[in-house]
């Protein structure tokens, strides 16, 4: 399983040119936690952060997501490199087209102001696969040049010289969601640890096993040892510290 999520994590990092070293890994679901630890090590991570309720964090963000509706346009049309108003003209044409019809789905009925947001796929002619990137603006001059950099940070090269193909352009309109959120701390204490078995590095080990609902705002454990709720279950291998952060996150540190 650590395998599987290993390379799921490496191919939106490192194949993508990122180097997540210097990130933290935050576990979501309800198993995540169990793996998080292991996972942070095999790519050199020495932070993890459990938010509150990492089973339920999916259902979470479908709560407090944006309303968004998308138009996605088929394009096909090979940009130049120097300002190509003709192509700009034809397009800010059609995305106003679309964003009309956007709008009138979504303006019906919303307290916040919408958001008008472009997304341009973009690739080098003979390529299969597209590269979508924001679009702040239809300066395609400088969407050429984003391409090329992302392009380079993604697989190592870019072709500045070649024209570059847009073969999609996405309207998103979206209303901001309210997502003020309270959390109530709970007080500063340690639960009393259970003695339990946990299994680490390949053996079972003597540690210990506390409710999270026990655990208040700055309280600490030190590994090997197991924290327990309704929708998780972190592990907190040997070799790792964790705290109660203010908002009730667990932060666990490789010692």
């Amino acid at each position: 399983a650590n395998a599987e999520m290993e390379r799921a994590v490496r191919r939106v990092t490192v194949e993508r040119g990122h180097d997540p070293r210097d990130a933290a890994m935050v576990a979501f679901g309800g198993a995540g936690p169990m793996h998080a630890c292991e996972l942070a090590i095999a790519f050199g991570i020495s932070r993890v952060l459990v938010p509150p309720h990492p089973g339920l964090l999916s259902a979470l963000g479908l709560v407090i997501a944006d309303e968004a509706v998308d138009a996605v346009l088929p394009v096909y049309e090979k940009a130049r490199r120097e300002d190509d108003q003709g192509l700009a003209t034809r397009l800010e044409v059609r995305i106003a087209q679309a964003a009309g019809d956007l709008g009138s789905r979504i303006a019906a009925g919303a307290e916040r102001k919408p958001v008008t947001q472009l997304f341009v796929s973009m690739k080098y002619p003979g390529q299969a696969h597209e590269l979508l990137l924001t679009a702040p603006s239809l300066d395609l001059t400088a969407l050429c040049l984003s391409f090329d950099e992302v392009h380079r940070q993604r697989f190592g090269h870019a072709d500045v010289e070649s024209p570059v193909e847009i073969t999609t352009v996405r309207v998103r309109i979206s209303v901001p969601a309210e997502r003020a959120m309270k959390v109530s701390a709970r007080p500063r204490a340690t639960a009393s640890a259970e003695p339990t078995s946990v299994w680490a590095d390949g053996d079972w080990r003597d540690g210990h096993r506390y409710a999270r609902d026990d655990l208040g705002v700055g309280a600490e454990v030190v590994g090997p040892a197991v924290i327990h709720q309704m929708d998780a279950t972190t592990l907190v291998p040997p070799g790792w510290h964790l705290r109660v952060a203010d908002d009730t996150s667990l932060l666990l540190e490789r010692l």
